[in-house]
């Protein structure tokens, strides 16, 4: 199917992000974007974990966008607001919309300990397939007591993001600032 559609080069063992991109959005193709780049010595094993992931993405990428809009509207969030994100800002600019979303998103249970597949639904696999590499984000218990449940979780989610090599947003906020002065937005 992934080679059909122009995705999956088989010859090549290779993903076609442009066409995925061109297809799917860029979204999609974010979410998985680990998933391609990791190698298999079987093709045909690649463009199904490829294609896994995609179909998660679809289901998860618009639920992500959904917690993320109910928390925006509840916390009466403005676009410039927002858009600070994208610089991945050491401190929460909007107090506790992590927090709102992580709730929302079930990232965490009851004693605060994270659910890992939530945290993979809700931002894809990972960079690095060990999820206990991704411990090292968890703030240590001392720490958390002496601090803001929405600034552990703030930092907890920086962290991930930092893991994941996301957190040069230079570029995409100047390219959303641009489409926000004139242009549609989303």
């Amino acid at each position: 199917v992934v080679a059909e559609k122009g995705w999956f080069d088989i010859d090549l063992h290779r993903w076609n992000k442009q066409k995925i991109v061109d297809d799917l959005g860029e979204n999609l193709y974010n979410y998985c974007r680990y998933e391609f780049s990791r190698s298999f010595k079987n093709g045909c094993t690649y463009a199904f974990k490829g294609l896994k992931c995609l179909k998660d993405a679809e289901l998860n990428v618009i639920v992500t966008y959904s917690h993320l809009l109910e928390c925006i509207n509840e916390k009466a969030t403005s676009m410039s607001q927002l858009l600070e994100y994208y610089h991945f800002p050491k401190g929460e600019r909007i107090p506790c919309l992590f927090n709102c979303f992580a709730t929302r998103a079930q990232l965490y249970d009851d004693n605060y300990e994270w659910i890992a597949k939530n945290w993979l639904k809700a931002f894809g696999p990972p960079r690095d397939v060990n999820m206990a590499n991704v411990a090292i984000c968890r703030v240590p218990d001392e720490r958390r007591k002496t601090m803001n449940v929405c600034a552990w979780m703030y930092e907890e989610y920086n962290c991930w993001e930092r893991f994941n090599y996301n957190t040069n947003g230079s570029v995409a906020y100047r390219k959303a600032l641009r489409k926000s002065n004139g242009h549609k937005m989303f």
